[in-house]
């Protein structure tokens, strides 16, 4: 995922879904876990998932690993059950953004790559 932010933004989100299904229905909460590359000394305080009409809260975010020289913080949430297809869809469609909220007050929102959307079209391919 790319920041939405000017051209100039190198900042970068790294993501992936884990999640089980039983056939067609998922079965438990998805752990999403996703790699940032932005120059910060920030923590992430909050994250959600935002389309035109609904905005889907990510939980219980902790931090798996930080490193400030390469100015990555890795980072593990659950997504809820009941809402992985409708995300996993809207990042499929370019029609959702992720949204990071740090510690000290800042926003950075990231767009659906090329690349992201034709591996969740793999994923759901038959």
């Amino acid at each position: 995922m790319i920041s939405k932010s000017l051209k100039n933004d190198k900042a970068f989100v790294l993501i992936d879904f884990t999640y089980q299904k039983l056939n067609r229905n998922y079965v438990n909460d998805a752990y999403t876990n996703f790699t940032i590359t932005y120059k910060t000394t920030a923590f992430v305080r909050s994250a959600s998932f935002k389309t035109d009409d609904k905005i889907i809260p990510l939980s219980n975010i902790s931090l798996l690993s930080r490193n400030v020289k390469q100015n990555h913080i890795r980072v593990n949430s659950v997504l809820p059950c009941d809402c992985i297809d409708e995300v996993l869809k809207n990042l499929e469609s370019s029609q959702a953004v992720l949204e990071i909220e740090f510690d000290d007050g800042s926003i950075k929102t990231f767009l659906p790559t090329k690349d992201l959307t034709e591996r969740i079209t793999e994923a759901f391919s038959n």
